[in-house]
């Protein structure tokens, strides 16, 4: 099984999750293709391909990806975009909206995202599943209180029902393990963070403690395991299973 991810710079703890991970997914090859920011808004469609409009975004794919110069759209048994400036949200308790406005919500929400720009491209040449995975829930340390995480389930579920679905799209929670007050990252996940490398020399440092947006490998890892193993892929024990949600 072949699998494509897309995204800018928050690819990069899935990227370190994904090679702690990579040996326990036998005959599966997961090739990333990435740039900081918006770079992937220069990508065009050409004869089923994506490709760079701009020699440093293609240095960057060839880069990430470990050497192809374009995307292959039909050689992929999966795509996942991630991050993009696609947020995940939660619904406040006894909030309720109508579904008409609910769907207008996430149409103006996301119709100026990347995220969206780009499932729109994929979408015109191949009718196969595309899964979004959002950008990390900011970090924050744990408080008092209440941890339930059904605001942000009921966003993520009203998002697949009312406007991901009928786009035969799927977008996808982070692990529920990783969430604390609600709506955040634990901060536990953003410690040690790594920035996106997408040129030789550049090697992978650190972003700065302030940094609340980017998480860590242990981040990646999680993340990774909770996506392979809602499509079936991979072997894992029931503690491993438990941490997911």
């Amino acid at each position: 099984m072949k699998i494509a991810v897309l995204g800018n710079s928050h690819i990069a703890a899935l990227k370190q999750g994904w090679t702690a991970l990579a040996a326990r997914c036998e005959g599966v090859d997961i090739t990333f293709f990435g740039q900081q920011r918006d770079g992937l808004k220069n990508l065009e469609l050409s004869e089923g391909r994506l490709v760079a409009t701009n020699p440093v975004l293609l240095e960057s794919l060839r880069f990430t990806s470990g050497g192809h110069s374009f995307i292959e759209l039909a050689a992929y048994d999966i795509i996942l975009l991630h991050g993009m400036a696609l947020m995940g949200h939660a619904i406040a308790p006894r909030q309720h909206f109508s579904r008409k406005a609910l769907k207008a919500a996430f149409q103006e929400g996301v119709k100026d995202q990347l995220s969206y720009k780009l499932l729109m491209l994929i979408r015109s040449a191949t009718d196969k599943r595309i899964y979004l995975g959002h950008e990390p829930l900011k970090a924050d340390i744990r408080r008092k209180g209440g941890q339930a995480t059904r605001g942000y389930e009921a966003w993520i579920a009203a998002a697949n029902r009312e406007f991901y679905e009928p786009l035969n799209a799927e977008f996808l929670s982070q692990p529920l393990k990783t969430v604390v007050n609600g709506s955040a990252t634990n901060m536990t996940y953003s410690k040690g963070s790594k920035r996106l490398a997408t040129q030789e020399g550049m090697g992978e440092p650190a972003h700065p403690p302030k940094d609340l947006r980017h998480m860590n490998d242990e981040f990646g890892r999680l993340w990774m395991m909770k996506f392979l193993n809602g499509r079936g892929i991979g072997t894992w024990t029931e503690a491993e299973l438990a941490l997911l949600d």
